[in-house]
Protein backbone atom coordinates (compact mmCIF):
# COMPACT_ATOMS: atom_id res chain seq x y z
CA UNK A 1 0.00 0.00 0.00
CA UNK A 2 1.60 3.60 -0.96
CA UNK A 3 0.34 4.51 2.79
CA UNK A 4 2.08 1.70 4.37
CA UNK A 5 4.93 1.76 1.70
CA UNK A 6 5.55 6.04 2.65
CA UNK A 7 4.83 5.85 6.26
CA UNK A 8 8.04 3.87 7.98
CA UNK A 9 6.72 3.46 11.40
CA UNK A 10 3.44 1.76 9.23
CA UNK A 11 5.96 0.00 7.31
CA UNK A 12 7.87 -1.54 9.99
CA UNK A 13 4.92 -2.32 12.27
CA UNK A 14 3.43 -4.64 9.32
CA UNK A 15 6.81 -6.41 9.18
CA UNK A 16 6.60 -7.22 12.89
CA UNK A 17 2.99 -8.41 12.38
CA UNK A 18 4.83 -10.48 9.45
CA UNK A 19 7.48 -12.00 11.10
CA UNK A 20 5.15 -13.03 13.38
CA UNK A 21 2.62 -14.94 11.66
CA UNK A 22 5.56 -16.32 9.60
CA UNK A 23 7.04 -17.52 12.67
CA UNK A 24 3.50 -19.00 13.92
CA UNK A 25 3.14 -20.21 10.87
CA UNK A 26 6.55 -22.10 10.27
CA UNK A 27 6.10 -23.28 13.70
CA UNK A 28 2.90 -25.52 13.06
CA UNK A 29 4.43 -26.66 9.41
CA UNK A 30 7.29 -27.70 11.39
CA UNK A 31 5.17 -29.74 14.17
CA UNK A 32 3.20 -31.39 11.51
CA UNK A 33 6.38 -32.59 9.63
CA UNK A 34 7.55 -34.02 13.05
CA UNK A 35 4.36 -35.92 13.22
CA UNK A 36 2.77 -36.62 10.18
CA UNK A 37 5.49 -36.70 7.59
CA UNK A 38 3.51 -38.18 4.56
CA UNK A 39 0.92 -35.15 4.43
CA UNK A 40 3.13 -32.69 3.59
CA UNK A 41 3.22 -34.14 0.37
CA UNK A 42 -0.32 -33.71 -0.01
CA UNK A 43 -1.66 -30.90 -1.95
CA UNK A 44 -2.18 -29.05 1.02
CA UNK A 45 1.06 -29.86 2.38
CA UNK A 46 2.52 -28.33 -0.78
CA UNK A 47 0.43 -25.08 -0.77
CA UNK A 48 1.43 -24.80 3.46
CA UNK A 49 4.95 -24.49 2.07
CA UNK A 50 4.17 -22.26 -0.82
CA UNK A 51 2.60 -19.78 1.24
CA UNK A 52 5.73 -19.98 3.90
CA UNK A 53 7.77 -19.19 1.54
CA UNK A 54 6.96 -15.29 1.14
CA UNK A 55 6.53 -14.74 4.36
CA UNK A 56 10.35 -16.07 5.20
CA UNK A 57 11.44 -13.69 1.86
CA UNK A 58 9.75 -10.82 3.05
CA UNK A 59 10.97 -10.95 6.58
CA UNK A 60 14.51 -11.49 5.25
CA UNK A 61 14.14 -8.56 2.96
CA UNK A 62 12.80 -6.31 5.52
CA UNK A 63 14.96 -6.84 8.23
CA UNK A 64 17.82 -6.19 5.31
CA UNK A 65 19.96 -9.51 5.97
CA UNK A 66 21.82 -8.88 2.75
CA UNK A 67 19.03 -9.18 0.23
CA UNK A 68 19.44 -6.75 -2.20
CA UNK A 69 15.96 -4.52 -3.19
CA UNK A 70 14.32 -6.65 -6.17
CA UNK A 71 11.06 -5.25 -7.72
CA UNK A 72 10.40 -8.89 -9.95
CA UNK A 73 11.25 -10.59 -6.43
CA UNK A 74 8.50 -8.86 -4.64
CA UNK A 75 6.32 -8.75 -7.04
CA UNK A 76 6.32 -12.41 -7.20
CA UNK A 77 6.31 -12.74 -3.56
CA UNK A 78 3.46 -10.44 -3.67
CA UNK A 79 1.37 -12.84 -6.11
CA UNK A 80 2.39 -16.04 -3.94
CA UNK A 81 1.27 -14.27 -0.67
CA UNK A 82 -2.38 -14.16 -2.46
CA UNK A 83 -2.24 -18.30 -2.63
CA UNK A 84 -3.17 -17.66 1.36
CA UNK A 85 -6.54 -17.18 0.82
CA UNK A 86 -6.74 -20.75 -0.39
CA UNK A 87 -6.24 -21.69 2.57
CA UNK A 88 -9.76 -21.10 4.16
CA UNK A 89 -11.40 -23.52 2.09
CA UNK A 90 -8.71 -26.01 4.26
CA UNK A 91 -10.41 -24.98 7.55
CA UNK A 92 -12.27 -27.65 9.32
CA UNK A 93 -15.53 -25.43 9.16
CA UNK A 94 -15.83 -25.36 5.89
CA UNK A 95 -14.91 -29.32 4.84
CA UNK A 96 -18.54 -30.24 4.36
CA UNK A 97 -18.85 -27.43 1.88
CA UNK A 98 -15.67 -28.55 0.36
CA UNK A 99 -16.63 -32.12 0.00
CA UNK A 100 -20.16 -31.05 -1.56
CA UNK A 101 -18.48 -28.97 -4.23
CA UNK A 102 -16.06 -31.79 -4.93
CA UNK A 103 -19.10 -34.14 -5.24
CA UNK A 104 -20.93 -31.74 -7.89
CA UNK A 105 -17.67 -31.23 -9.82
CA UNK A 106 -17.12 -34.98 -9.90
CA UNK A 107 -20.84 -35.52 -10.92
CA UNK A 108 -21.18 -32.95 -13.74
CA UNK A 109 -17.60 -33.23 -15.04
CA UNK A 110 -18.12 -36.02 -17.93
CA UNK A 111 -21.40 -33.25 -18.81
CA UNK A 112 -19.13 -30.33 -18.88
CA UNK A 113 -17.16 -31.22 -22.20
CA UNK A 114 -19.51 -30.27 -24.81
CA UNK A 115 -20.89 -27.50 -23.49
CA UNK A 116 -17.20 -26.12 -21.97
CA UNK A 117 -16.07 -26.25 -25.42
CA UNK A 118 -19.32 -24.57 -27.20
CA UNK A 119 -18.39 -22.01 -24.52
CA UNK A 120 -15.05 -21.41 -24.99
CA UNK A 121 -15.33 -21.48 -29.32
CA UNK A 122 -17.79 -18.61 -28.68
CA UNK A 123 -15.76 -16.87 -26.94
CA UNK A 124 -12.77 -16.74 -28.86
CA UNK A 125 -14.64 -16.50 -32.35
CA UNK A 126 -17.04 -13.58 -30.61
CA UNK A 127 -13.81 -11.58 -29.60
CA UNK A 128 -12.10 -12.02 -32.40
CA UNK A 129 -14.92 -11.03 -34.79
CA UNK A 130 -15.88 -7.85 -32.05
CA UNK A 131 -11.70 -6.91 -32.79
CA UNK A 132 -12.13 -7.10 -36.22
CA UNK A 133 -15.52 -4.63 -36.19
CA UNK A 134 -14.62 -2.39 -34.14
CA UNK A 135 -10.82 -1.63 -36.03
CA UNK A 136 -12.37 -2.18 -39.48
CA UNK A 137 -15.13 0.80 -39.01
CA UNK A 138 -13.63 2.49 -36.17
CA UNK A 139 -14.00 5.89 -38.44
CA UNK A 140 -17.96 5.04 -36.71
CA UNK A 141 -16.56 5.44 -33.51
CA UNK A 142 -16.70 2.23 -31.12
CA UNK A 143 -14.20 0.46 -29.08
CA UNK A 144 -11.08 0.28 -30.95
CA UNK A 145 -9.19 1.79 -28.47
CA UNK A 146 -10.23 -0.89 -25.79
CA UNK A 147 -10.26 -3.88 -28.02
CA UNK A 148 -6.90 -3.51 -29.46
CA UNK A 149 -5.58 -6.88 -29.34
CA UNK A 150 -6.93 -10.08 -29.19
CA UNK A 151 -6.72 -10.52 -24.97
CA UNK A 152 -8.33 -7.33 -24.70
CA UNK A 153 -10.93 -8.27 -27.06
CA UNK A 154 -11.57 -11.52 -24.95
CA UNK A 155 -11.45 -9.23 -21.63
CA UNK A 156 -14.42 -7.42 -22.58
CA UNK A 157 -16.43 -10.30 -24.18
CA UNK A 158 -15.79 -12.28 -20.91
CA UNK A 159 -17.94 -9.24 -18.99
CA UNK A 160 -20.47 -9.16 -22.30
CA UNK A 161 -21.57 -12.92 -22.08
CA UNK A 162 -22.29 -12.56 -18.45
CA UNK A 163 -25.17 -9.82 -19.10
CA UNK A 164 -22.85 -7.22 -18.35
CA UNK A 165 -22.47 -4.04 -20.98
CA UNK A 166 -19.29 -2.46 -19.25
CA UNK A 167 -19.44 -1.03 -22.72
CA UNK A 168 -21.83 1.00 -25.18
CA UNK A 169 -20.89 2.22 -27.73
CA UNK A 170 -19.99 0.22 -30.80
CA UNK A 171 -20.04 0.39 -34.40
CA UNK A 172 -22.70 -0.63 -36.12
CA UNK A 173 -21.53 -4.24 -36.90
CA UNK A 174 -20.38 -4.39 -33.64
CA UNK A 175 -23.72 -3.66 -32.23
CA UNK A 176 -25.58 -6.14 -34.55
CA UNK A 177 -22.68 -8.78 -32.99
CA UNK A 178 -24.71 -7.66 -29.75
CA UNK A 179 -28.06 -8.66 -30.72
CA UNK A 180 -26.05 -12.09 -31.22
CA UNK A 181 -24.96 -11.86 -27.62
CA UNK A 182 -27.66 -11.13 -26.31
CA UNK A 183 -30.02 -14.27 -28.21
CA UNK A 184 -27.85 -16.81 -28.98
CA UNK A 185 -23.79 -16.44 -27.11
CA UNK A 186 -24.91 -15.66 -23.43
CA UNK A 187 -27.41 -19.03 -23.70
CA UNK A 188 -24.76 -20.69 -24.84
CA UNK A 189 -22.38 -19.63 -22.37
CA UNK A 190 -24.56 -19.90 -19.30
CA UNK A 191 -25.08 -24.03 -20.27
CA UNK A 192 -22.08 -24.95 -18.14
CA UNK A 193 -23.59 -23.08 -14.92
CA UNK A 194 -27.07 -24.64 -15.87
CA UNK A 195 -25.08 -27.92 -15.72
CA UNK A 196 -23.22 -27.43 -12.36
CA UNK A 197 -26.46 -25.84 -10.83
CA UNK A 198 -28.41 -28.81 -11.53
CA UNK A 199 -25.51 -31.16 -10.14
CA UNK A 200 -25.77 -29.15 -7.23
CA UNK A 201 -29.68 -29.31 -6.57
CA UNK A 202 -29.04 -33.54 -7.33
CA UNK A 203 -26.30 -33.85 -5.05
CA UNK A 204 -27.83 -32.20 -2.36
CA UNK A 205 -30.58 -34.38 -2.56
CA UNK A 206 -28.75 -37.25 -2.38
CA UNK A 207 -26.96 -36.26 0.41
CA UNK A 208 -30.19 -35.36 2.24
CA UNK A 209 -31.54 -39.13 1.47
CA UNK A 210 -27.88 -40.24 2.43
CA UNK A 211 -27.79 -38.52 6.20
CA UNK A 212 -31.44 -40.04 6.24
CA UNK A 213 -30.56 -43.91 6.06
CA UNK A 214 -27.08 -43.25 8.13
CA UNK A 215 -29.32 -41.95 10.79
CA UNK A 216 -31.79 -44.62 10.80
CA UNK A 217 -28.72 -46.97 10.66
CA UNK A 218 -27.44 -45.87 13.67
CA UNK A 219 -30.96 -45.83 15.23
CA UNK A 220 -31.06 -49.40 14.59
CA UNK A 221 -27.77 -50.43 15.43
CA UNK A 222 -27.76 -48.63 18.94
CA UNK A 223 -31.29 -50.38 19.56
CA UNK A 224 -29.95 -53.48 18.44
CA UNK A 225 -26.87 -53.10 21.25
CA UNK A 226 -29.54 -52.47 23.97
CA UNK A 227 -31.32 -55.58 23.11
CA UNK A 228 -28.33 -57.59 23.70
CA UNK A 229 -27.24 -55.91 26.80
CA UNK A 230 -30.81 -56.36 28.08
CA UNK A 231 -30.40 -60.39 27.18
CA UNK A 232 -27.12 -60.36 28.15
CA UNK A 233 -27.46 -58.97 31.53
CA UNK A 234 -28.20 -61.21 34.79
CA UNK A 235 -32.11 -61.00 36.12
CA UNK A 236 -32.56 -59.48 39.26
CA UNK A 237 -33.39 -62.10 42.04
Amino acid sequence: LPEVDSDPLIERCSLYVEVCCTMIFLTQYSVRFMTRPRTLLSFWGIMDLICCLPGVVIVVKGLSLGLAANPDLERIMEALSMLRAARIINFQMFHREVHIIGRVLKRSFHLLGIPAYLALTMWIVSSSLFMWFEHEWQDEGGQSENMSDLPSAMYWCAIFLTGEWAEVDFTYAGSRLCIFYVLVGITIFSMPIGILVESVQSTLEMISVEDEATRKLLKLSSSNLGETFSFCAPKAQ
